[in-house]
């Protein structure tokens, strides 16, 4: 009976991402060091086979060339002699072109979506890769790794403008599996932003309904004068107000999750988004505070 083959499988995902370009190159670097250790029992075990028959087909060049210094060639050797030296050279280019296979089998594939929908498939080392990235306005990426051909062991790296940065690391090897995963986790991990909290639908409601509030008891205490709560003319404006503020309130959601992604790529000496928004937005809360309370005061001192 056959051993029973059992796959680990850890994931993870993280609501939002911020580095530069520099940042996610190292990211990808540290994908590819998981194969480093692997590498090279790879290129051994997918070179044996063809190397042991070049050393065959050698051997027999030997022989067939000392068969033709003591018995004279005829046209059958001649011929031998020519098919082993064409197998010969077919086996040095097959161990060239295994040589590059293998040595390419921890590289990265990468499979990107742009803005406008087109798709694009990428296989190289992680400085080859950027070269492309950070020229390229994605809407979403997967990276996978191993590109090549070394099985039972596969990390995931998706990535999403609206949604964030997942990780997949399965191994047939468990060992293997959560020291890559551990090690990917924590280099991720530090680009989490600690306002990550801004995409949040609920604390984006939590704080437009506090603005809302705002602009509401500085617009109730600027109502015309001779209007009251009970009149037909200040439900209207009520009513107004009501409509106009769950609008601002709708549109500023969208906005704002539109305006800040979830991943994003930062370019050299530049600031975040989510990091000028927060300033804005506490701007425009501390000026709302500010007119309410002038307002207050205004009405003490003329009442």
């Amino acid at each position: 009976m056959a051993a029973l083959l059992e796959t680990r499988t850890q994931t993870k995902a993280w609501s939002m991402w911020v580095g530069s370009s520099s940042d996610l190159q190292r990211l990808f670097r540290v994908v590819q060091k998981q194969y480093d250790s692997l590498i090279a029992p790879h290129v051994e075990e997918k070179l044996e086979q063809p190397r042991r028959m070049l050393e065959w087909a050698e051997a027999r060049r030997v022989r067939l060339r000392q068969e033709a210094t003591e018995d004279g060639i005829d046209s059958s050797l001649a011929s031998r002699i020519s098919e082993n030296d064409a197998e010969i050279e077919k086996l040095i280019d097959d161990i060239k072109e295994a040589e590059e296979a293998a040595l390419d089998a921890g590289s990265i594939e990468l499979s990107l979506t742009a803005m406008n929908g087109d798709r694009t498939t990428l296989r190289g080392t992680a400085s080859q890769l950027m070269e492309y990235i950070s020229g390229e306005r994605f809407k979403y990426f997967v990276a996978l790794a191993p590109s090549g051909d070394i099985r039972g062991r596969s990390i995931t790296i998706g990535v999403d403008r609206g949604t964030g940065i997942d990780l997949r690391v399965s191994s047939t090897d468990a060992q293997w599996c959560r020291a890559a995963f551990a090690e990917l986790e924590d280099e991720i991990s530090k680009h989490v932003p600690r306002w990550k909290f801004i995409r949040r639908q609920r604390v984006l409601w939590a704080f437009f309904a506090t603005l809302i509030s705002c602009v509401w008891l500085l617009a109730l205490s600027r109502m015309p004068s001779g209007l009251t709560l009970a009149s037909q003319d200040a439900l209207w404006w009520i009513a107004g107000l009501t409509l106009v503020s769950a609008t601002i309130m709708v549109l500023a959601l969208n906005w704002t999750r539109a305006y800040v992604p979830a991943f994003e790529l930062v370019p050299p000496n530049g600031r975040p988004r989510g990091i000028a928004l927060i300033r804005w937005f506490g701007t425009v809360a501390a000026t709302l505070v500010l007119g309410i309370i002038g307002s207050a005061l205004t009405d003490i001192v003329l009442g």
